[in-house]
């Protein structure tokens, strides 16, 4: 009985080292803006920090980033995080940019907090050449050295950030394939989640988009998709509205 408490007390710890060698690119990244992997911070933050400079318009890697701060409290990280995103986005998606920097204001410095905002309600304009800071990855005067995370131990006032508010956001904003693309990677990793397999089917349904159905489908075949009828009664609905189309064309 001694040895089989010691082998499940001994298997946290030996998974979280197992973890914090594996690179992050091999670690399932689904659930990184709900709970972000702040026992291997340092490495997380390097990898999306790089998506970032390669991808700018990964709007995903950039909320995963600003969650992943806020979650250890790092002021100087969320406000590099948050500048990037500001950069990416200009003057668009403006509700989700709203929302991070609200739910970010307990940790900023009232300086950084009124810079974003001024950014936000159209006061200060802002881009990679105008506002710096050495977390950021594409102002002006970014670094590419990382400085060592410091974890805070359960900040107070965290939150939980939900895709599907995100996706919404994204939504109001008018960025529907970023919309599209959060929710797929979302559905992929909780196909029992109603909610957001009902706001993908509506993004799909609005775009006329039968392949992506199909192609989802295919990938949830052996799954437990919510609302699978549903998703199969839009396909034959394309179909049909495809048909009449090609007739009248």
């Amino acid at each position: 009985m001694q040895s089989n408490k010691a082998s499940t007390v001994r298997a946290a710890p030996l998974h979280n080292e197992i973890t914090d060698f594996i690179e992050p690119s091999f670690l399932d990244k689904n659930d990184w803006i709900k709970s972000p992997p702040v026992h291997y911070a340092q490495k997380t933050s390097a990898y999306l920090s790089h998506q970032i400079a390669r991808e700018p318009r990964d709007l995903t890697s950039h909320t995963q980033r600003i969650c992943l701060y806020r979650d250890l409290g790092d002021a100087d990280g969320i406000y590099g995080a948050l500048l990037d995103l500001f950069i990416t986005l200009g003057d668009k998606g403006a509700a989700l940019r709203q929302r991070l920097l609200q739910q970010s204001a307990f940790i900023l410095t009232a300086e950084n907090y009124e810079v974003l905002s001024n950014i936000l309600n159209g006061t200060l304009s802002v881009s990679a050449q105008t506002l710096s800071s050495h977390h950021s990855m594409l102002s002006f005067n970014s670094t590419s050295n990382q400085e060592v995370i410091r974890k805070i131990e359960n900040p107070s006032h965290r939150q939980e950030e939900s895709p599907l508010l995100v996706a919404r956001d994204l939504l109001n904003s008018g960025l529907i394939e970023q919309a599209q693309s959060l929710l797929e990677t979302s559905l992929l990793a909780t196909p029992e989640n109603e909610e957001i397999s009902e706001e993908l089917m509506q993004i799909y349904r609005h775009t006329n988009n039968r392949d992506g159905c199909v192609q989802l489908l295919k990938k949830l075949a052996s799954s437990q998709l919510a609302l699978r009828e549903q998703w199969v009664d839009l396909i034959l609905r394309l179909d049909q509205t495809n048909h009449k189309e090609s007739i009248s064309a």
